[in-house]
């Protein structure tokens, strides 16, 4: 992706936030407890919508967001994205995740799974 900025992890933090907490800052929706990887946002104080919005967390983290052998605290990956620009709400990138059995998987990113701080 020309022109574009790189995080890193484990230098970068994870967040973990629960059920009817405020979003901190804008991040990655990586997973949830819900079995499809959805989390229903309330974006009220953003742009006045009173329905939940339904977003869908990066199918290729899901499972390291559940109990089945992977844990976060070895969670490795590199982001990729494009540089700050007038569309606020969406991001384009891709998340490049490094397995612990050595392989790399890229997971595109893009649409719903920006989770935005409010206001």
């Amino acid at each position: 992706m020309a022109d574009s900025a790189v995080f890193t992890r484990p230098h970068t933090p994870l967040s973990r936030v629960k059920k009817n907490e405020m979003i901190p800052a804008d991040m990655i929706f990586l997973g949830s407890s819900n079995p499809k990887g959805h989390c229903f946002i309330d974006k009220a104080n953003l742009n006045g919508e009173t329905t939940l919005e339904v977003l869908t967390s990066v199918q290729q983290t899901r499972n390291w967001c559940r109990d089945e052998g992977k844990h976060l605290s070895s969670f490795d990956c590199e982001i990729e994205y494009e540089p700050p620009n007038k569309k606020f709400d969406s991001i384009r990138g891709v998340l490049y995740i490094n397995e612990p059995d050595g392989k790399r998987v890229e997971a595109p990113l893009s649409g719903k799974v920006l989770l935005m701080r409010e206001v």
